[in-house]
């Protein structure tokens, strides 16, 4: 074996050695620093006030999402509320829970398959159907299937429409 050959191995040997005595976290029980004793940090008192407690209500999150405000206009984060013309139309498209609009892009596959999927419809969902078809198919000269759950008010269309999905949401004012 020659010098050459022999300083590889032992370059890896000890690349090897190094890398396996790191250990595999940062923070060990044992490692940890010790706490001091407890006559170090100030007493705790507990309130009762109201007074007091009117401060500490505010930093705890809400229990729901606060209806929003009452407005007519798009606000600046592109938020618009649904215009009451629509609740004319045969069918209708809620929102979530978070007042958001119910479409949604699903990824599988390692992105090889894509879904458009449409929640929350109430109404005639088989009419949504057909006038998302031809929607779809008159930006993008393109037929996707879609599939109807009528008992969770839910449509799945094949590819990625979400755009074209929400410019028609948009457009029919849901």
């Amino acid at each position: 074996m020659s010098l050459q050959v022999l300083g590889r191995t032992l370059a890896y040997a000890a690349r090897r050695s190094a890398l396996s005595v790191q250990p595999a976290r940062n923070a060990s029980y044992l490692g940890s620093t010790v706490v001091d004793p407890l006559k170090k940090y100030p007493d705790v008192e507990v309130s009762r006030d109201p007074a007091e407690w009117r401060f500490v209500e505010r930093l705890l999150p809400m229990k729901t999402v606060p209806a929003p405000r009452s407005t007519t206009e798009t606000l600046p984060s592109g938020w618009r509320p649904t215009n009451p013309k629509s609740l004319n139309e045969p069918y209708f498209i809620g929102r979530s829970r978070n007042h958001q609009p119910s479409v949604y892009l699903k990824i599988k596959e390692r992105g090889f398959q894509k879904f458009t999927i449409v929640k929350f419809i109430t109404g005639d969902i088989w009419r949504l159907k057909e006038d998302l078809s031809k929607r779809i198919e008159e930006r993008l000269g393109l037929k996707h299937g879609i599939h109807v759950n009528e008992m969770y008010g839910k449509l799945v269309i094949t590819g990625d429409v979400y755009n074209v999905v929400m410019e028609f949401y948009d457009e029919k004012g849901f």
